[in-house]
This record gives C-alpha cells, structure tokens and sequence, in this order.
C-alpha cells in the first residue's frame, strides 16, 4: 500500500524494528564506556562539572517559576504621571497589544495532560534504561465527508496520546483506547426508557484490528470475534492489492514492530469506526517515570472534546432520539427529565420515534444503576 499513499512518507521515518533499533544503541552505549573507562568518583565530578546549576552566578538570584507577560496586565503596572520615557514608551508598547488576539505559542497547548492520582505501586516493573515506552497519538473516527457539508472534508483530530510499554501487546494498547462507539448501547428503548442495559457495544461487538506494514492485526482473544480484515482482504486482490499478513494482536508485543515512526496507521473497531494512529516517539523508560507496569498503557494526553447538551435545557445528555414527529431535528439531544416529559404522558409513548441511551461509562451507570435500587 505504500506506493498509493506516498506522500504521508515525507514526514516520516524510515521502517525501524523497534527492539532492534534500541538494542544496537544500548549496545553503542555499552561500547563508549568500555571505550572510555571512568571510576564513580570521576563520573560524580564529571557530572558535577556539567550540571545545569553551574550555568548561574552567586549574586544571582532564584528563579521562583515562570511567568508569562500579559501586556494588559504589565500596562496596569506603569502609572501614567512617570516621568521616565521608558516606561512611558513601554506602556505604549504594551498597550499596542491589547486590540490582539495575544496567544501563546505553545506545542500542546490544545491538549490536556492527563495525571493519575493513585497510580498502582505494587507487581512487576519496568527496568529503566532496559525497557521501552512508545507513544501513539490515537485520531478521532474519520467520517470522510460530513452529510450536511458533502463537499467538506472533515478536519482529523487528536483524540488522545498514550504511552505503552514495550513488552506489552497489541491487544493491552487496544483496550487502552476509548471511543465513544464502544461505550454507545444499541438498545433502543423508546416502549420501555426505564429498561437498563449493563453491556455496551464494547462488550457485544469485541472484534477489531490494527493495520499496520501490510499486516492486519486482528483480536481473536474472544471465540465468537471475528476476521474484519477478510472483506478487506477479498476486495484488495480482486485489484491487485498486497498481498497482506494477519496476525494476532493478542500475541504480538509492541517492541517486536517494524513500523515508520510518524506514518498514520489504522485501528479499525465496532465494523465500520476507523482512527488513524501514528507512532510518535519511544525511549528508555527512564528512572522519575512510572515504573509499575500495571499502570500502562497509559493515556499521557488528551484532546478535549465538546460535550452535547439537551436541547431543551441544556443539562447534560442523556438519551438521543431519532425519526421524530415532534422536534424539528434528527438526531435531538435530551436529558433525563426533559426526555420523559417531553416523549411521554402517563408513562405512554407520544408520538413515533426512536430513542437511545447516551454513551456512557457502563461500570459507572452498574453503580447509579445499584443506589436507585437500594433507595426505593
């Protein structure tokens, strides 16, 4: 597939096999010290001698943080009887800013870093400086062309950034990534909107595969999934396509990739739901990371995303309906209560449509689910 989409190599690197890239330069490492032999004591001094605090002077002071100037702030500061001009030419400066748009320039700043408040401490651990820690930056679904807007392409947005270790499994970063098509219940529900489904779509619909080099990495740790790469497979040597691999993702570990860091890839899950992944960057896990590898896959960042409110309200979502002889659009967005009065009197159904659950955590609702049954 290579020579179709060639012009996604421009920014990409060349095929590396993870493990054994990371090999031949711990190996290159080894080969340095051997070459230059050093006792502790040297080392500590050498290190000492290119410390970053050796960059200051005593009459220096400390830096207690970063601070960024906002001009509007730093014009409030300067009063307007100075007499000095350079403050009064500063002034002018910073007032200058305030009719623009003033935004910092900063990589990630449209994305937010996920922490963990308790992390597991206790099972295995990574080795630093021996195991690896990938990252892939996981896209939203891409739609191809949105109905409303047919000649508008639809602009790919990050979903989430996740770091997994080497000697985990294709299988470990896929149940890492969360989208709103596993969560989502295909019950519909409108005869009956107080009946509650514990399983999502996750739960029913396991099968799913990474494509990656020319091989479809399929989950076959269920018996009942199945092979979503046939048709694909079928369709592509009917023209002359491949030929392709597959493989399981349950039985092969992420280090054991051959793979072109920066080239888009695809995760396809629930038949029809496709993200472009790309493999970011990997390393050493290193010695202030978290070692307990129980705790990875681990989502570092994360893109946020609007939330729908109810159209009526504007509380948070809870049931969407379709095919509606009543609200001027298809799909309409409820809450709870607005839903109910709107859609039913005396516990009957107004009118025709369909409606469905809002996506949601299916552990979570077990949980509320559980307290309204204890408190009737």
């Amino acid at each position: 597939m290579e020579h179709i989409y060639q012009s996604y190599t421009a920014n990409a690197s060349a095929k590396l096999n993870i493990a054994e890239y990371f090999s031949q330069y711990q190996g290159a490492n080894e080969q340095l010290r051997t070459t230059i032999p050093m006792s502790k004591e040297k080392l500590a001094e050498l290190y000492e001698s290119i410390s970053i605090d050796q960059l200051g002077i005593e009459e220096e002071s400390a830096v207690t943080g970063h601070r960024r100037v906002t001009p509007k702030l730093e014009a409030k500061k300067i009063t307007n009887d100075t007499n000095l001009q350079t403050l009064a030419k500063l002034k002018d400066k910073y007032m200058d800013y305030l009719p623009k748009v003033f935004r910092p320039s900063l990589k990630y700043q449209s994305e937010l870093i996920v922490n963990y408040n308790d992390p597991i401490t206790s099972g295995a651990k990574a080795v630093p400086g021996k195991d690896l820690i990938i990252f892939l930056r996981v896209y939203d679904p891409f739609d191809y062309f949105k109905k409303e807007h047919p000649q508008r392409r639809q602009r790919i947005s990050l979903m989430h950034v996740i770091g997994v270790l080497g000697c985990q499994t294709l299988a470990d970063l896929r149940d890492k990534i969360h989208c709103i098509s596993d969560t989502s219940v295909t019950l519909e529900s409108s005869n009956n909107p107080h009946e509650y489904t514990e399983v999502s779509n996750k739960e029913l619909y396991k099968s799913s595969f990474f494509y990656i080099e020319n091989t479809f990495y399929n989950d076959m740790r269920d018996p009942q999934n199945h092979d979503n790469s046939l048709p694909i497979r079928e369709w592509a040597e009917k023209r002359n396509l491949g030929p392709f691999k597959t493989e399981k993702m349950e039985d092969v570990r992420i280090d054991s990739l051959v793979v072109k860091f920066g080239y888009p890839w695809v995760y396809q899950h629930q038949g029809n739901c496709e993200h472009l992944i790309v493999f970011s960057d990997a390393r050493f896990v290193a010695r202030d990371d978290d070692l307990a590898i129980a705790n990875y896959p681990r989502v570092y960042r994360a893109k946020p995303s609007k939330q729908p409110s109810c159209m009526i309200c504007e509380r948070i979502v809870q049931w969407i309906t379709f095919d509606s002889d009543r609200v001027p659009h298809d799909s309409f967005f409820f809450c709870d209560k607005c839903f109910l009065s709107f859609n039913y009197k005396d516990n009957k159904k107004i009118g025709n449509f369909k409606a469905y659950r809002y996506p949601y955590d299916t552990e979570l609702m077990k949980k509320v689910h559980n307290c309204l049954k204890e408190n009737k």
